[in-house]
């Protein structure tokens, strides 16, 4: 099945908005599928049952520069990139005898800096719900970097007036709780600041609070 889905070809030169959308939106469903197939069986630590992660990770990143009309398609990208990267289980690239790819590690978390700290308040929500809950626990090289990035983010959701249940607010309050078990040592770790699109770095001591 690996086969026919890298036949299929890149799904970000799909001219129509509609099947570019569901497209993604059949990835996401099969990574899910395949996870929990995964989740219930003894596996041997080289098994790959997930999408392809070598595969889809550079779809996802480049669908980030399609145009609006693909909106829809690039919001499930990037859901699909957070739950592909931070996927656990045998063979899965988060899981401990497979660690992360230092140079897709730099673009995710480049992705989540730019989306996190943005305007599109669709992205920030994506992000928060499915990137920010386990985050502090995957705690990937580097993680402190992006601290604040994901407080202004659980912050931007938690001030929204937007009540609806797509709002993720309990991914949000999730995130922020989960900052209280980290050390307080690690508040003096240069942090990102929450600008997109600058590189700038700051300690906060003060962040639990």
């Amino acid at each position: 099945w690996r086969r026919m889905l890298a036949a299929l070809g890149d799904p970000n030169l799909l001219r129509e908005p509609h099947a570019h959308q569901h497209l993604y939106n059949y990835l996401i469903h099969l990574n899910q599928t395949l996870l929990k197939i995964s989740a219930n069986q003894t596996l041997n630590g080289n098994t790959e049952i997930h999408v392809p992660f070598n595969l889809v990770a550079g779809w996802c990143l480049e669908a980030e520069a399609l145009p609006q009309s693909h909106r829809a398609g690039k919001l499930l990208a990037l859901r699909l990139l957070c739950e592909s990267t931070q996927a656990q289980g045998p063979g899965a690239p988060s899981s401990c005898n497979n660690r992360l790819h230092l140079a897709h590690l730099h673009l995710y978390q480049r992705a989540l800096h730019h989306g996190l700290t943005g305007e599109d308040r669709s992205v920030v929500d994506v992000l928060v719900e499915h990137a920010a809950p386990r985050y502090l626990w995957l705690a990937p090289e580097g993680y402190s970097l992006l601290l604040l990035d994901f407080v202004h983010a659980s912050t931007v959701v938690l001030n929204s007036a937007d009540m609806g249940p797509s709002c993720p607010r309990t991914a949000a309050v999730t995130f922020l709780g989960s900052l209280l078990a980290l050390p307080d040592g690690l508040m003096n770790a240069p942090m990102l600041q929450p600008y997109p699109h600058q590189y700038n770095t700051v300690s906060c001591p003060d962040l639990k609070e």
